[in-house]
């Protein structure tokens, strides 16, 4: 378990960038309504 802990750890910094670029977009179309 504790090993497929570690393996996704290079990736994240890259989903959390994304999924926050995403967060951020629909907050913005949500304050342009």
């Amino acid at each position: 378990m504790v090993g497929d802990l570690l393996k996704p750890i290079g990736a994240w910094p890259k989903k959390w960038a994304a999924e926050l670029t995403s967060v951020k977009a629909d907050l913005a179309k949500e304050e342009l309504k």
